[in-house]
């Protein structure tokens, strides 16, 4: 699941005192209680359920079920960007150098079983 798909436009009080805010669900102390995850993927315009209806239901998930990193800027942050943003980053970074490595030496290959000489005077 991706947080995009943890809806930011459900907010609600519940019976007993919970409150919904940006779909998490805290107890009365502040403690988060459940994430409320959209069904489906709320950019997947493919998605049968946007004619039908469902694409803005929601599924609650416990919180001890689910692991949310954040590295809160402001007191009461609800969201945020994952502390693992910048090796995420990182990753792609590598991946795309060794992308681009394999490329480069597939041209020079290409290259030098062509025969073609540039150095024509």
């Amino acid at each position: 699941m991706t947080l995009d798909e943890l809806t930011r436009h459900r907010t609600a009080l519940l019976a007993g005192g919970n409150v919904i805010r940006q779909g998490i669900e805290f107890d009365r102390i502040g403690r988060r209680l459940a994430y409320h995850f959209l069904r489906r993927h709320p950019g997947d315009v493919t998605d049968p359920g946007v004619a039908t209806g469902v694409a803005g239901e929601t599924v609650r998930i416990p919180a001890s079920e689910i692991i949310y990193v954040i590295d809160p800027v402001d007191a009461g942050q609800l969201r945020g960007v994952s502390k693992f943003a910048p090796a995420i980053v990182k990753c792609i970074g590598l991946d795309l150098i060794g992308q681009m490595s394999r490329f480069w030496r597939a041209s020079r290959e290409a290259y030098l079983r062509s025969g073609w000489n540039w150095r024509v005077a």
